[in-house]
């Protein structure tokens, strides 16, 4: 199960060979200009699962129980890119 929203939807709108009808979710928008990001988490205008605090504050780099680090407000479990 994945840990970040981001990552969810970064493994979730890649094609995969024993799913080649699947229809792809894409992630919508373009990365944010590394000169320009935006104020607090840098994936929040392409993140389905944003909300006020996300828009405000930068989340902190944390780890994760299964040795993993993420970088997201969202505590709950993750399954495809979608709250759980």
């Amino acid at each position: 199960m994945t840990r970040s929203r981001k990552a969810a939807r970064l493994l979730h709108s890649t094609p995969h060979i024993a799913h080649r009808a699947a229809r792809l979710d894409p992630i919508q928008g373009l990365p944010p200009s590394l000169e320009h990001l935006p104020k607090g988490c840098s994936f929040n205008p392409r993140c389905s699962f944003c909300f006020d605090r996300c828009l405000e504050e930068r989340p902190p780099l944390v780890a994760t129980e299964n040795g993993r680090e993420k970088a997201c407000f969202y505590e709950g479990p993750m399954t495809y890119g979608k709250v759980a």
